[in-house]
């Protein structure tokens, strides 16, 4: 299990990395704070739903990662 849990740990890192790269590849050094905000994107409301999303999944993903690390 604790196997199956790194090859997942070390999937999601490479993926975490490649989308940083590509974003910084796509806006260089002028890439603002937050890309929602920043790209123009529709309503406020939308912007803010996405926000919590991210918190939400960034929440559990960081539950998922450190129950297999400090068993």
């Amino acid at each position: 299990m604790k196997k199956a849990a790194m090859y997942g740990i070390g999937a999601t890192t490479i993926f975490y990395i490649s989308v940083g790269c590509a974003g910084y590849a796509a806006f260089g050094s002028n890439a603002p704070g937050n890309i929602l905000t920043a790209a123009g994107l529709g309503p406020f409301w939308l912007v803010d739903i996405a926000n919590m999303c991210l918190i939400l999944h960034l929440i559990g993903a960081y539950q998922v990662c450190t129950s297999q690390i400090l068993r």
